[in-house]
């Protein structure tokens, strides 16, 4: 079977500066590549500092439904690995973030150490430690 890796995750964003500046401040991103999408919006292509990539599209419209995370072929949420889980869910409310929920321990499937956010465009940012 041929090897197969995720190369970035694309998000579209509600307002533009708005998510890339909480991208590149908030959660340390490197923006190493950015243009105009043939599409006439702006998108770029955010490195994150301890791997992954993100790649963010502008012009997104309206708001995510409320039950998004209920809706088939959906992906919930963004799973990042962090040394620390709480400067990390401050630098991301510090930078325009939302926090959802208490920061606590989950032993499912393993032991971990968890924050979550919402970013500007709604998305859910899950910051986790493996204890």
């Amino acid at each position: 079977m041929a090897t197969v890796s995720i190369h970035h995750i694309a998000v579209r964003a509600r307002d533009y500066a708005t998510s890339k500046k909480f991208y590149v401040e908030g959660l340390g991103a490197e923006c190493y590549a950015e243009w105009k999408h043939w599409k006439g919006f702006m998108a770029c292509m955010l490195r994150l500092n301890g791997g992954g990539i993100i790649e963010m599209l502008g012009s997104g419209e309206g708001e995510l439904p409320e039950n998004f995370e209920s809706i088939g072929g959906c992906y919930i949420h963004l799973a990042l690995l962090v040394d620390d889980v709480e400067e990390a869910v401050r630098r991301a409310i510090a930078a325009g973030g939302r926090q959802k929920g208490e920061i606590k321990d989950n032993d499912v499937p393993s032991p971990m150490h968890i924050g979550t956010v919402f970013g500007p465009s709604g998305e859910i940012i899950e910051f986790l430690k493996e204890l």
